[in-house]
Parts: C-alpha cells; sequence; structure tokens
C-alpha cells in the first residue's frame, strides 16, 4: 500500500523554490514589475535624450537668440517701444536647468534708458516650471567677466557737449541718445501687465571689469555676492549684496576722481514698489555700509560738484579714507571720510592760492 500525503501549496513555498518549481501566479506579477519598470526607464532615457537634443539645438543654434532679437514688450524693462537683443558665443545644457554660457551680450532700450550687459561665462541653475510664469528664476549663478553700460535717453537741450562726451558709446545705438517725439506710454495696468519678472538668487560675479552708468564709470577688479528680485514697472528688491572692490578706478566720462580704490561694502535696495517711489526718493530705500580707500582727484570731484560756485581748484589730489553708513538713505553713525592734498592751486576772483587741503567729514548721532 502506498500512502501519499499533501501540504497546503503556501507551506511548500520554500520547498518549490529550492526545487525550481516556483509558482507561476508570483513569476507573472514579477514579470509585470519587471516590464514596468524597463518602460519607465526606457522613457525616462527618452525624455533625457530629447531633453538634450532639444535645448541644446535652442542653445547652440540661432533659434533662441533669434527668437528674442525683436521689440518685445514681455522681455521689455518697460514700455511699448523697446526692443531687446541677446548674444552668445557658445551654450550648451547637460541637465535639466543647468546652463553654462559664454560671451553673452544683451542689448536693450525702452523709452528712457538704453543699456549693454556682457559676460564672458556663466553657470546657472534655472527653475524651468517658473518660465511658464514669465519668471527667470535662477537659484544659483557663478559668472565672471561683467560689464554694464546704461546711459538716459536726452532731451535735445540736455545734450550739452560735456555731458554727449560722458555717456558710454553703446554699439548699435546713436549717440548722443534723445528721446523719441512721442508720448510716453501709459503705465500697465494690472489687467494687461505681461513683463517678465527677474529673480537671482546666490549670485557670485567675479572680475566685474566695468560699470558705466550714464556719466560716471567705474572700472578695476570687482567681485559682487548677493540677490535681485526685478518686476519692470513694479517692485525692486536688492541684496544684501557684498562688493569687494580690489583696484577701481572711477571716472566722469573719461576724468578720473578717484583711483586705486579697495575695500568691502555692503549694499541693500530694500524692496519697495516702484508705482509709489518715484526718482531720487528711491534713496530711502538704501542702506549702505562700507570701508573704501584710494587716491582722490579732489579738483575734479568739486569741480563736477559744484561748477559755478566761482572758486576753481585747478590742481588739488591726496588720499582718500572713507568709513560711508548710509541707514535707509540718510547718512548714519560712524560714517567718517578723510582726505588731504599736500599741494593744492585755487582760484577765486582773479586770486590763486597755494596752500595744503585737508578735508573731514564726520556724521556724529549726538549732533
Amino acid at each position: 500500500m502506498r500512502a501519499r500525503v499533501l501540504f497546503p501549496a503556501a507551506r511548500l513555498g520554500p520547498l518549490e523554490a529550492d526545487l525550481g518549481l516556483e509558482s507561476s501566479v508570483p513569476r507573472s506579477r514579477r514579470s509585470r514589475w519587471r516590464r514596468l519598470a524597463t518602460w519607465t526607464l526606457s522613457v525616462l532615457a527618452i525624455l533625457a535624450v530629447a531633453y538634450l537634443v532639444a535645448v541644446n539645438v535652442l542653445l547652440r543654434t540661432r533659434l533662441l537668440r533669434d527668437s528674442v532679437s525683436w521689440p518685445s514688450e514681455g522681455f521689455a524693462i518697460s514700455g511699448s517701444t523697446s526692443a531687446l537683443t541677446l548674444d552668445y558665443q557658445s551654450a550648451y545644457s547637460f541637465f535639466p536647468g543647468r546652463v553654462h554660457v559664454e560671451g553673452l551680450s544683451i542689448r536693450g532700450r525702452d523709452q528712457n534708458v538704453e543699456w549693454l550687459v556682457t559676460l564672458d561665462r556663466a553657470d546657472v541653475v534655472v527653475s524651468l516650471r517658473d518660465l511658464l510664469r514669465r519668471t527667470f528664476h535662477a537659484s544659483r549663478v557663478r559668472a565672471s567677466g561683467f560689464a554694464i553700460r546704461a546711459r538716459l535717453r536726452l532731451e535735445p537741450g540736455d545734450a550739452t557737449p560735456d555731458v554727449v562726451a560722458a555717456l558710454p558709446p553703446i554699439e548699435g545705438f546713436a549717440n548722443p541718445p534723445l528721446r523719441d517725439d512721442v508720448p510716453d506710454s501709459p503705465p500697465l495696468t494690472d489687467a494687461n501687465y505681461n513683463l517678465w519678472m527677474v529673480d537671482l538668487e546666490d549670485v557670485d560675479v567675479e572680475q566685474v571689469r566695468e560699470v558705466w552708468i550714464h556719466t560716471i564709470r567705474s572700472e578695476g577688479d570687482t567681485r559682487v555676492r548677493g540677490r535681485w528680485i526685478f518686476r519692470p514697472q513694479r517692485w525692486l528688491d536688492v541684496g544684501p549684496a557684498i562688493v569687494d572692490a580690489n583696484g577701481v578706478d572711477i571716472f566722469y566720462g573719461s576724468h578720473p576722481l578717484v583711483t586705486g580704490l579697495r575695500g568691502s561694502f555692503g549694499a541693500t535696495v530694500h524692496p519697495f514698489d516702484l508705482q509709489l517711489v518715484q526718482d531720487l526718493a528711491m534713496f530711502d530705500h538704501v542702506s549702505y555700509d562700507g570701508q573704501l580707500g584710494g587716491q582722490a582727484f579732489i579738483a575734479d570731484v568739486l569741480g563736477l560738484l559744484a561748477p559755478r560756485s566761482g572758486v576753481r581748484f585747478t590742481r588739488c589730489e591726496g588720499p582718500l579714507d572713507a568709513r560711508v553708513v548710509l541707514d535707509h538713505g540718510k547718512l548714519a553713525d560712524a560714517t567718517h571720510v578723510h582726505s588731504e592734498a599736500p599741494d593744492c592751486e585755487i582760484e577765486a576772483q582773479g586770486l590763486v592760492f597755494d596752500a595744503p587741503l585737508r578735508a573731514e567729514l564726520a556724521v556724529d548721532v549726538d549732533l
């Protein structure tokens, strides 16, 4: 007689596995998971390749540059008579949102301002999702070789030879930069607002070569770190920013004012509504604290500050040591500026004086 003992299938699972007698149900389930994993990886690989191809074709050809090289309210700072051109030598992206660019040049104008920004190279982490909301949001910017030129567009009566000679030339725009003979466009309402917002975080720019704003120009080696939020015609928020100067020269056009500036300062433009603050009132939102030293051309500085005073400094220069503290547009305690020139020549009322000059400026809250 033969006896046969039957065991429940669940209890024989390990034995069946050891004997190569796996259940067909688990095998089918594992097969489906393998197919799903294979399909998911394949889709991700296709998307990665598609991104690399599409983005690098966009960056390496003229498609991106030509798409913004035309009058465009959406990309402009303000106004309907604005234009923007973008160009660069090379650019690529190997990971989504991470872009490397070299030889960048951005030039623009509106009814009031013309400007040009150039950059030797930059690595930027950009939020692709925010681009859909008309926001250029970079969470990390590492760049070097920066320069900016900006100038106001003038009324014909304000375009005097001295002012025009001190303005930065901008290739592609006429000199002098005269305003169009058309009325200013009305400000954009919330209903038709379509300008792009710029939000830059964790910015570190080395070798800032030139900053030329209207008639004042700086040249030299500067490093800038900070953040910047700008919503055209609506909002401005800058900093805190740290600026390190390592041998910077300041000019009025081509006339030197201060040379060899060295030191560091922090600056903040506290956030404010551009619709509510106009012209010089924006300085009420500026704070500054820094120490700088260099060689001051006092005669040229005083001639610039008081051109019709009746007193002319024909020769006067000496070392400058300045600690300036500005709190929401007001000079604050600890501000101290010192300069002295051992040999000055001063003309006044037909008389000529040769004398040393010592200048002190200090702010004391007790006063």
